[in-house]
């Protein structure tokens, strides 16, 4: 099940994944679906500069992904109170399997943490567009086959 580590001044209170433009709350998607990820949180007081993560893990434990706000430079000033943060992944790249959701919040410097939820939510991805059987992610290949007959 889920764990959590951190100081707790600001935790990650529900997490959930939407696909396309449905507003019902799933736990699975196809490769290459629009999905948004609605992260849900409690600040007690005022955090300066909320550094937010989220890593997908395929199961067995390898990180396809774990991307801050810091990295695209979007750290708000301040957070307090209750509110939510959404993660758009307009083109989901993972191939079918099981994946696990861990999110984070982070001081700036990311050496302090507020919170880390481990296993906030665990999904599955089902077989979509591209259609590839090996591996985690598609790098969506262009194949030519010069002279050849398909």
């Amino acid at each position: 099940g889920a764990s959590r580590r951190g100081s707790g001044e600001v935790q990650i209170t529900t997490v959930e994944m939407f696909v396309g433009d449905d507003d019902t709350p799933v736990r699975r998607c196809r490769t290459g679906d629009r999905v948004r990820l609605k992260l849900s949180y409690q600040a007690d007081k005022a955090i300066p500069q909320p550094v937010v993560g989220i890593e997908i893990e395929a199961l067995g434990g390898t990180t396809v992904t774990a991307p801050t706000t810091r990295d695209v430079g979007l750290v708000p000033t301040t957070i307090r109170g209750s509110g939510a943060l959404d993660v758009g992944l307009p083109w989901i790249d993972l191939l079918p399997g099981t994946y696990d959701l861990h999110t984070s919040i982070t001081d700036f410097n990311r050496a302090h943490v507020y919170d880390n939820l481990h296993l906030a939510m665990r999904f599955d991805v089902m077989t979509g567009k591209p259609y590839e059987t090996g591996g985690l992610v598609t790098l969506r290949p262009e194949w030519e086959l010069d002279g050849l007959d398909p």
